[in-house]
């Protein structure tokens, strides 16, 4: 009866000894496995505002390029009109001279006819 009480208590040490390593194991593999879902989850989110903050900087660069281009034709636009105005400006201008220039030798003709000179035409 003293060998197997002995046994038995060997046993159950044993037991006692296995079932602790076992719990730590299962212990140690629970918080790496929790360890590592922390990380991945980690990097994930930091991949995503990598992702999030590049998109935002590639539009905002867009838009400014956009901005840029849409107030240089406006300019372009601005200057054309501009130099479209002077043009007629000046064509108007010269029409007029044109026209005053006939109206003058229309009077000179007139006058000219009138004091007799222009029989022999």
């Amino acid at each position: 009866m003293v060998k197997t009480r002995q046994q038995g208590k060997r046993t159950i040490k044993t037991t006692a000894r296995n079932a602790e390593k076992s719990v730590k194991t299962t212990a140690k593999g629970t918080v790496k496995a929790t360890e590592k879902g922390v990380k991945t989850a980690k990097a994930t989110s930091k991949t995503a505002i990598k992702t999030r903050s590049q998109t935002a900087k590639a539009a905002q660069k867009t838009a400014k390029v956009s901005a840029k281009a849409a107030q240089k034709a406006a300019q372009t636009a601005k200057a054309t009109a501009k130099a479209t105005d002077e043009a007629t400006k000046a064509t108007v201008k010269a029409t007029i001279a044109a026209v005053r220039a006939i109206i003058a030798g229309t009077k000179a003709l007139i006058f000219t006819l009138i004091a007799g000179g222009g029989g022999e035409l």
